[in-house]
């Protein structure tokens, strides 16, 4: 009965040291397993920030394309000044005025030197604001306004506006 409770325990012994070893193995697979997955889990985060990301940017973009538009309906264009030179023309009907009109152009701009009198500072003014309101990007350069005794008030402008 000895030599059978030895052998039963040899047996025994092993049948156990077997399963630590198995469960040692799996354990160390599961961990690696579970590694894995932290790490996948990470990506997939990241992959939704950028994925939210690019939506955003991309709606953002929409947004901007509709303000490029407006942009560059401010902006003259080279082949066609005309818009602005009947611009020019409605606001010297308007004012009831005669101007002169010389124009020059840069590498992106074009300059307009206009030239004109009025009757009062105020006309000259309220011809200054509409001129500085033009639909165009456009800034004035120069302005020079003087008045003679028993005269109308003289003026010139340099008028740069910017091409497309």
């Amino acid at each position: 009965m000895t030599r059978k409770y030895i052998y039963f325990s040899v047996f025994l012994l092993f049948l156990i040291l077997a399963l630590f070893w198995v469960n040692f193995k799996i354990s160390k697979e599961v961990l690696k397993i579970k590694k894995e997955l932290i790490e996948k889990e990470k990506e997939k985060v990241e992959l939704e920030k950028k994925w939210e990301s690019f939506f955003h940017q991309k709606k953002d973009f929409k947004n901007l394309e509709k303000d490029v538009s407006k942009v560059e309906s401010a902006f003259l264009k080279r082949e066609n000044p005309l818009p602005l030179i009947k611009k020019l023309e409605e606001i010297q009907k308007e004012m009831g005025i005669q101007t002169k009109i010389g124009l020059t152009e840069k590498e992106d701009k074009l300059t307009f030197k206009i030239s004109s009198e009025v009757g009062s500072f105020s006309d000259f003014l309220n011809y200054l604001n509409k001129i500085e309101n033009l639909p165009f990007l456009s800034k004035v350069t120069f302005l020079n306004v003087n008045k003679r005794e028993g005269k109308k008030l003289n003026f010139e402008i340099l008028l740069e506006v910017y091409l497309q």
